[in-house]
């Protein structure tokens, strides 16, 4: 036997970069898509937004006759990019945030009118550096007593101060501490709050009731009582000054609104589409015979790679359009009647319906929401999971939850309904459904178990 090289031709499929971007493009949502545009725009020079391009004639005429200028400006916009990203580097800039937004500022302004001599404000800005984005304390006294030369009790003494400040529970070593700070002593019945705080939260967060009211000999509407006050304690006050719990408005990239009759008008936020464009400017320079050859490949360059993104987003306005309208004739129910009347639906049957690949739909309902006459809603939410009934029509999930919504609202409060009997009557209402998928759903609606929706009376 003797080792050969043989060629074998076959066939292979590519993905080109093109179309990878064009993709991208139609699975990023309204606000994603507004930063990589302006990214384009910074490291395109023929990429404009919302200019009015003049005509062609009158750019030559304005054209400089040294051809360096326009060596330099080309020079000058590949290499901009570059250039901002070095300085960012060096710098390290993270933006300016006022010092008394965040926690430790707003505790160091407070212990700034303390009546404290320079050697308790060092120790107490060291206590305050050692609390947490949540507000407790994580440092160890001994060893800033030791830093500064001082007695455990005196350090413990300053952090007893700054656990006075405000918001209350701030500079606690646990989250029994924590609670126990902010309960106030006016509460009538704080003895026993304090005492369910210190020894008992894990028989609270089971709902052992009558095993604490044994306990304590007291009634479980007492120690009902007791759990909701516990309950409107903070056990993160540190929380409210963390910079990365902003509001995230969400802007819907489909608008639906009745129009007359049962027709409802569809629209998609196509700004981009509007406002992009080819700068004329920089493509006469190409035509231009002053234009250097490097230039001009350049140009020529950049000139392809706006078209294609201003045809991608075009293309990614037509796919949602086709995508959005398909879904409101299925959907029918739902835009006049109410989010109870979703019907099933398959991203399958959309994409056989409007002639594209079910991937496609996929990206183009991906993270990307619409703003009907009922609400602001996921696109992906009209593709609810469904239930098939065996001789009865196909059930959603959506249905399912809204059932179980519907039974525990009207359940008795002293005597709640477990996930059986609530089982049992969704299935007195011909819908067959198990006992888990009844527990499933109620955990992701955020509906506690039947104990924790116990009331007690007197």
């Amino acid at each position: 036997m003797t080792n050969q090289l043989l060629l074998t031709p076959k066939t292979q499929q590519k993905i080109s970069p093109r179309l990878i971007q064009g993709l991208q493009v139609l699975a990023l949502p309204i606000d994603d898509l507004g930063a990589f545009v302006n990214e384009c725009i910074c490291n395109n020079p023929l990429l404009e937004n919302d200019r009015t391009n003049e005509e062609p004639e009158e750019l030559l005429c304005k054209m400089s006759a040294d051809p360096n200028e326009v060596s330099d400006r080309l020079f000058s916009s590949r290499h901009t990019a570059d250039f901002e990203e070095k300085i960012t580097d060096t710098l390290k800039y993270a933006g300016e945030v006022p010092e008394t937004e965040t926690l430790r500022g707003f505790l160091h302004l407070q212990l700034t009118l303390c009546c404290y001599s320079k050697i308790q404000k060092l120790i107490g800005e060291e206590i305050i550096n050692n609390i947490d984005d949540n507000g407790y304390f994580c440092g160890e006294l001994c060893e800033i007593a030791y830093q500064y030369g001082q007695s455990r009790d005196s350090v413990e003494t300053i952090l007893r101060r700054i656990q006075s400040f405000s918001p209350a529970g701030i500079g606690a070593a646990s989250l029994e501490e924590c609670l126990l700070h902010q309960v106030s002593p006016d509460l009538p019945d704080r003895g026993l709050i304090e005492a369910l705080i210190s020894r008992e939260l894990t028989d609270l967060a089971a709902g052992k009731y009558s095993r604490l009211s044994n306990k304590y000999g007291v009634s479980k509407h007492r120690i009902q009582n007791a759990v909701n006050c516990i309950r409107k304690l903070n056990p993160r006050p540190g929380l409210r000054f963390c910079q990365n719990t902003l509001i995230n408005y969400t802007i819907p990239d489909v608008v639906v609104r009745r129009g007359a009759g049962r027709h409802f008008d569809v629209s998609v936020n196509d700004r981009f589409i509007q406002k992009l464009s080819v700068n004329a400017y920089y493509s006469c320079l190409a035509d231009n015979p002053r234009t250097s050859g490097i230039d001009r490949e350049y140009i020529i360059k950049r000139q392809y790679e706006a078209k294609t993104l201003i045809g991608q987003l075009r293309m990614r306005y037509f796919t949602l359009q086709k995508v959005a309208l398909c879904i409101v004739h299925h959907q029918m129910p739902f835009f006049e009647l109410g989010p109870s009347n979703i019907k099933p639906l398959t991203m399958k049957q959309v994409a056989s319906e409007i002639g594209i690949h079910i991937s496609t739909v996929s990206r183009a309902v991906s993270q990307k929401y619409v703003d009907t006459p009922w609400g602001v809603y996921a696109l992906k939410d009209f593709f609810p999971s469904s239930l098939k009934q065996p001789s009865k029509p196909t059930i959603t999930s959506n249905q399912i939850k809204l059932l179980i919504r519907q039974i525990i609202d009207h359940e008795n409060p002293n005597d709640p309904l477990s996930d059986h009997e609530i089982m049992c009557q969704i299935m007195d209402r011909d819908v067959i459904v198990s006992r888990r998928t009844v527990a499933k759903y109620r955990k992701m609606m955020g509906i506690e178990g039947q104990n924790m929706r116990r009331h007690f009376s007197d």
